[in-house]
Parts: C-alpha cells; sequence; structure tokens
C-alpha cells in the first residue's frame, strides 16, 4: 500500500510560447471541483512567490497548467487546464499569484462542427465524429446505444452544444477530465478499476449517507474522478457508488490536504 504522508504538489506551466516550467518547492495552494456535467471543472491555485519572468509567462494567451500532487511515491495529476485569469497580489513579504484554470476551457469554448451525415449513420460515428472535432483526447467512451438515423443528420454549431444534445438524447453524461473526453451512461462507471477506500487507504471519517448515495473525506487521492468506481468501506458500510463529485483541496506545507466526495450509487447491470 502507498505511504499516504510526506505530501507533494508539483505544478507544470505551459505558456502560450516558450518552454514549460516545473516547480516542486514554491508553496502551492489549490481547490479543484471536478463531476460529471459537460461544463468545464474548475481550480483554483495559489503559487508563492514566482520569477518575475514567470509571473509574466502566465498572461500570455493561451496557457495552460498540470497540477499533480500526493505524497512521497504516489503523485499525480490532478488538473488539468488552461489558464482563464491571473492575479498577482502581496500579503507581507509574499508575492501570491492566483490562477483560475479550466479544465479543456479553449476547446469547450471554441470547437464547433458544420457537417452532415448521410441516411443509416449510427449514433457511435456521430459521437466519434463530434469527440474528434472537440479536438481532446479520448477517454472512456462506452454505453452508446447500437442505434442510428434513418435519414441522417446535420449538425452545425458549437461541438459542446451538439454533445449535449446527442447524450442527453440517449442517457449519457460526457465531461472533460484532466484534459480528456470520457462519455458513460448515467449511473453507470467507466471501465478502470475498482477505487477501494477504507481507514487503511485513506478514507477519513466515517461516510455520511445522501439522498442519492454517501459523501466522505479522504486524504488527498488523484484516483478518485468523475465516473469511476469507488469501494467504500468503513466499520458500518460496505458498498459499490459512483464518484460523481470530488473536490481535491491542499496546501503544500500546511493545513488540509484532502479529496471530498460526493457519489450515487452504482446502476446494477441490465437495470434501467
Amino acid at each position: 500500500m502507498a505511504r499516504l504522508y510526506i505530501r507533494k504538489v508539483i505544478v507544470t506551466l505551459h505558456p502560450g510560447t516558450g518552454k514549460a516550467k516545473q516547480f516542486s518547492e514554491l508553496r502551492v495552494k489549490f481547490k479543484c471541483e471536478k463531476n460529471n456535467e459537460s461544463k468545464p471543472n474548475p481550480c483554483e491555485v495559489s503559487i508563492y512567490n514566482l520569477a518575475p519572468e514567470t509571473r509574466v509567462s502566465l498572461e500570455s494567451k493561451n496557457s495552460s497548467i498540470v497540477l499533480a500532487a500526493g505524497y512521497e511515491d504516489t503523485v499525480e495529476t490532478i488538473f488539468t487546464g488552461n489558464i482563464t485569469k491571473v492575479v498577482h497580489q502581496q500579503e507581507g513579504p509574499d508575492i501570491i499569484s492566483k490562477l483560475e484554470v479550466k479544465d479543456g476551457g479553449n476547446r469547450y469554448r471554441n470547437a464547433k462542427i458544420e457537417k452532415g451525415f448521410p441516411p443509416g449513420v449510427k449514433t457511435q460515428q456521430v459521437l466519434d465524429e463530434l469527440i474528434a472535432q472537440l479536438g481532446l483526447p479520448r477517454g472512456a467512451v462506452i454505453g452508446v446505444p447500437n442505434s442510428q438515423y434513418a435519414n441522417g443528420v446535420s449538425l452545425s454549431g458549437l461541438v459542446k452544444d451538439r454533445l449535449d444534445d446527442i447524450c442527453r438524447k440517449n442517457g449519457l453524461q460526457w465531461s472533460i477530465q484532466n484534459g480528456i473526453v470520457q462519455v458513460v451512461p448515467e449511473g453507470e462507471t467507466t471501465n478502470d478499476a475498482v477505487i477501494l477506500l477504507s481507514p487503511d487507504t485513506g478514507l477519513i471519517g466515517s461516510p455520511n449517507k445522501t439522498k442519492d448515495g454517501v459523501e466522505f473525506k479522504s486524504l488527498l487521492q488523484a484516483r478518485l474522478i468523475p465516473g469511476r468506481a469507488v469501494q467504500v468501506e468503513s466499520k458500518f458500510m460496505k458498498a459499490l457508488f459512483k464518484v460523481y463529485k470530488v473536490t481535491h483541496e491542499g496546501d503544500s506545507q500546511t493545513g488540509d490536504f484532502l479529496s471530498k466526495v460526493e457519489t450515487a450509487a452504482k446502476k446494477k447491470k441490465g437495470k434501467k
């Protein structure tokens, strides 16, 4: 089992122009919210005492960031996205660069499609073309019905809107997680390995029951991604759930370093 202590945070900045820069020694605070919705996940990152030239590069067009966090032997990416706003503030001896970041934000806002499909085209083919036009890496795409458009179909406008349409019609959820597109049926999970959460693997306290599932806190774990299955085991519970919302929050030097998770009961195969 991985050792869940000795916290680490690594930030890689990709300016719109120039070489990427990586930081692992500076103080970094973050709060990243991730869910199953198609709207880009937001993240707030504060980096302390960057060099003046680096602060300037953050404000160049199309700058992006990769945030990795974890522990001594388990540092993984928890957020990837485009920088949408930068504010530099002086607080005592520190200059703090506060970044607002959106997962897949530029492609989500700007990708368009103008294309017609012939009679008999399958839903899977249309969905594949939309994902290709979005221009982001493809992740899990599962549960797409084996249906077709008898009269063909024409798509026009923003890709995100057409993806919303086709997924809503077919009981699917699409989202962007760490810059990767995933499509999963409502109530079902990706085919990734089930995450085991217990007091021995990072679970903090006891889960609280909600209307649709449970919510709980864990020591920070990047593997907790919306759409994945998690097996929650505590003194009073042992059940399988679908992660639908995660908030990763922490500070590389002090305070909390955890993941807050909301889940829903995982739909059994073959049940509606």
